[in-house]
């Protein structure tokens, strides 16, 4: 099956299936095809609403390859920007550049899951073509670079999965989730899709992999909600957001808007509750009261 993709990244028809229509004035138009990958009837439909509201600014690329908004051990709680490695307590924080890193963290977590909840849930490498075992669905890795100070390159991970109608969708860091890639086409193949963004080019493709969901689904739409048991990252992340700060898919660099020229990486695992910006000790509440943007 194949799907007519133009330019703007708008579908028109349903048996014919392009990547995009190139109007070359130099020599002629031509049509772009992509080959759409298999599916197997275990992915899930595209629906970027689940995702939108209160959830959005807390969840990233990783927890919707996954489809795990709320933490597994406390479902009524979100478990914000989650990180590889987090669910079995080695998070990859600091080692964004390493796919083998990644991949070896994302595989922990699904082994350390499958024995909390007596489950046989995958995360497995798969090639291009390949169709998913049952009960799983096709994803993809890639990794980034962006410029920080002092022409020093920062790292920085994404994730990509497929939908029950054969395109790609993903959600980088708190923004939406969304079918289109850097060049605004729909990605019919995450490999072959534009991936520069303007805060950082995801140059590297790592893979494809078929994971099972886990399926944590958060699902309160009220208009704002209380955060508590919270980990240093998350009450970092939180309070970043709080002052205006802004952050690189969740990532552990942070540039603050208090201090343009400069920038904070930390180690969530060495703080003691304080953020030191420039010398003035900043106290992280405990709690923090989100309203859901409108």
């Amino acid at each position: 099956m194949l799907v007519v993709l133009n330019l703007s990244g708008s579908a028109s028809g349903c048996d014919l299936n392009t990547a995009y229509y190139s109007n070359n004035s130099d020599y002629k138009d031509e049509w772009v095809l992509n080959r759409m990958l298999p599916t197997n009837g275990y992915e899930l439909n595209y629906s970027p609403n689940d995702w939108s509201g209160i959830i959005e600014p807390l969840t990233n690329c990783f927890q919707y390859m996954l489809n795990c908004q709320a933490k597994p051990w406390s479902p009524t709680q979100p478990w914000i920007f989650a990180q590889p490695g987090d669910y079995s307590h080695n998070s990859i924080i600091g080692y964004e550049s390493d796919p083998d890193i990644i991949v070896y963290a994302v595989d922990n977590d699904v082994n350390y899951y499958n024995e909390e909840f007596n489950t046989t849930k995958i995360f497995e490498p798969i090639e291009k073509y390949d169709i998913c075992p049952l009960g799983s669905y096709k994803v993809a890795l890639v990794i980034g670079e962006y410029p920080i100070n002092n022409n020093e390159t920062g790292y920085d991970y994404h994730w990509y999965r497929q939908d029950s109608d054969g395109l790609w969708s993903h959600k980088r860091g708190g923004s939406p989730v969304t079918r289109i890639d850097s060049a605004t086409r729909y990605i019919i193949d995450p490999e072959l899709a534009s991936r520069n963004y303007p805060d950082c080019n995801y140059s590297t493709f790592v893979g494809f992999f078929a994971v099972t969901p886990w399926n944590h689904m958060w699902g309160n739409m009220t208009d704002s909600l209380v955060l508590t048991d919270l980990s240093d990252r998350e009450r970092v992340i939180l309070y970043l957001s709080s002052i205006g700060a802004q952050t690189i898919s969740g990532r552990a660099v942070y540039t603050l808007n208090i201090d343009e020229s400069k920038r904070l990486k930390f180690d969530c695992d060495n703080m003691d509750g304080f953020i030191d910006f420039g010398g003035a000790f900043v106290p992280i509440d405990e709690e923090f009261m989100i309203n859901r943007p409108h």
